[in-house]
């Protein structure tokens, strides 16, 4: 699952796409990793940059496998997925808030 620059309610210009849990996400082009860790809403990012001002923000990740300025080819694997958590809504049922 590649995520690109998503935010919780707010546009965005990247694209979402979904896999199986613990699924290896793989680097998108070459590039360098300019960042491997926590980015606020985004979760746990990787992000590559790939030259003349290109770069990719992998998101909501399970797990990252790189570290920063390791140079990538294009399908290395990179991190994994985490669970998707809509899987688990169904499975939930309302708790009433305790009272004052």
């Amino acid at each position: 699952m590649i995520r690109l620059t998503r935010r919780l309610h707010a546009f965005h210009t990247g694209l979402d796409f979904d896999a199986a849990y613990m699924s290896p996400v793989y680097a998108p082009a070459p590039g360098i990793v300019t960042h491997a860790g926590y980015r606020g809403a985004y979760g746990t990012v990787v992000e590559i940059g790939h030259g003349n001002g290109i770069a990719t923000l992998n998101s909501h990740m399970h797990r990252y496998t790189v570290s920063v300025g390791r140079r990538v080819e294009a399908h290395t694997p990179i991190g994994l997925q985490p669970q998707d958590p809509r899987e688990f809504a169904a499975l939930t049922r309302p708790v009433p808030r305790a009272e004052k």
